[in-house]
């Protein structure tokens, strides 16, 4: 979800206008309708005033892509094109469903 959708997503979920949020975070009308059309993209700590000022706590992480991947690996995954990756998603998600199914086949 990019930061303009999730702007939306929140203040549409708390019955907020654009207007609103505008007063609520000090800034203007125009400036949320920018980011929330993804004209302009605000900073880490732009957004985070944003959703607190909707009552919000802007949670951040990350995550290994793969803890056994090395330089190599990575580069590989990198010169695949979208079609592939499409494919390989598509393909795990069969085989979860296949196995989820064969799961409650088994007997108890």
């Amino acid at each position: 979800m990019s930061s303009a959708e999730l702007i939306q997503a929140v203040r549409r979920r708390k019955g907020l206008t654009q207007s609103q949020l505008a007063r609520r975070a000090g800034t203007t009308q125009s400036a949320i309708s920018r980011i929330e059309r993804g004209v302009e993209s605000p900073t880490v700590d732009r957004l985070a005033d944003l959703l607190r000022a909707m009552g919000e706590h802007l949670d951040l992480g990350s995550t290994a892509i793969d803890p056994w991947a090395d330089e190599e690996d990575l580069a590989a995954d990198r010169r695949r094109g979208p079609a592939d990756r499409l494919a390989d998603g598509i393909a795990l998600a069969t085989f979860i469903t296949e196995l989820a199914g064969s799961a409650r086949k088994a007997p108890a």
